[in-house]
């Protein structure tokens, strides 16, 4: 292990064996890692997906007291191409993990690769049809939150309610202080008075799925803080906590628990 220079969650994991056998996209299948990651190396690709893993894993034993293995029914929310579910999959044996996406070709992929898991198409706005109320006890959601619009992000915290079991709990990372220098898009000077002021603020298009989205608008680049969170979002959730720098060495991950 490598400790990063933020903070303990921070930290670049490395383990051989995922090197030897990986779960990764194909040579023709590179387009998927571009529209999930933004790029195409796939030694980025397991090891953030390996790293992403063991923070998380140690934010449920250090802030809740417990781990993957202690869950019945876990959702992936926008799985992508199983960056970090077959992480989740492959160091938990005979857990149920599910997931979801907006894109039918990351669900065909994901289902084919890692037939273990259960995976479904989502829409892009809610409800999740295919899951029914009370049905998760965890739910992570990286990298979701942080491009969405503000009032999309309201439907989903109420919906990922919906199909959340009393007292589940919930890993969710949004872009946050750390974000705001770590990412180049955050940095005008207009942008950071609005999020200064309000707690949120959007830096507009994410272009990494512009081919991908008929939609141009839909897919985000947005900022939150940590007091907007735990004003706003305790409106669907207990906000146990947000970890800085837990997810994507930069993103904050947010740790909810249901408590309807």
């Amino acid at each position: 292990m490598v400790d990063g220079n933020r903070n303990r969650y921070s930290s670049i994991y490395y383990k051989p064996d995922l090197y030897a056998n990986p779960v990764i996209p194909s040579a023709k299948e590179s387009h998927l890692l571009k529209m999930v990651t933004g790029y195409y190396g796939p030694f980025a690709f397991i090891t953030y997906g390996y790293s992403n893993y063991k923070s998380l894993e140690r934010i449920l034993n250090e802030k809740i007291g417990t781990n993957f293995t202690d869950y019945s029914a876990i959702l992936d929310w926008g799985c992508g191409c199983v960056r970090l579910t077959s992480h989740v999959v492959r160091m938990n044996s005979g857990i149920s993990v599910y997931g979801c996406d907006i894109f039918q070709e990351l669900v065909d992929y994901c289902a084919r690769v890692l037939p273990s898991a259960n995976f479904v198409f989502s829409e892009r706005t809610p409800p999740i049809k295919a899951y029914s109320t009370n049905q998760f006890d965890l739910i992570i959601g990286m990298s979701v939150f942080s491009h969405l619009t503000e009032e999309l992000q309201f439907r989903w915290l109420d919906e990922l309610k919906r199909i959340s079991t009393p007292n589940a709990i919930l890993l969710l990372s949004v872009h946050a202080e750390n974000s705001m220098a770590y990412a180049r898009f955050f940095t005008h000077p207009k942008l950071f008075s609005e999020w200064s002021q309000k707690g949120f603020a959007d830096a507009g298009r994410c272009r990494n799925l512009d081919r991908y989205l008929e939609d141009k608008e839909y897919y985000r680049n947005t900022l939150h803080s940590t007091r907007y969170i735990r004003e706003k979002w305790s409106e669907y959730f207990e906000v146990v906590d947000v970890v800085g720098a837990a997810n994507a060495r930069h993103q904050s991950v947010v740790v909810l628990r249901n408590t309807k």
